[in-house]
């Protein structure tokens, strides 16, 4: 049997400030524009990440595996005043 564990750490940002169209955005203001901002994680990108990875060989030509994957996401989200 073998056993494989790895951790990893992802620091993604944007490194600019700018504005975008985005009408069907939550965090919208009133002419469909959003304001991406310097240090604002990139979502979709996870954080952090951990793998898992078990096998076993019952007999010389046969390997049972399985693989687990845990991960941590940020999901940008602003909510915008209400007049």
């Amino acid at each position: 049997m073998s056993v494989a564990a790895s951790y990893s750490y992802v620091n993604a940002t944007y490194r600019s400030t700018w504005t975008e169209r985005s009408q069907s955005n939550s965090s919208a203001d009133d002419e469909g524009n959003i304001t991406v901002h310097s240090g604002d994680r990139i979502p979709g990108i996870p954080a952090n990440t951990v793998k898992l990875r078990v096998d076993y060989n019952p007999i010389p030509r046969w390997n049972i595996g399985t693989k687990s994957h845990i991960s941590q996401q940020h999901l940008r989200a602003r909510r915008r005043e209400q007049p």
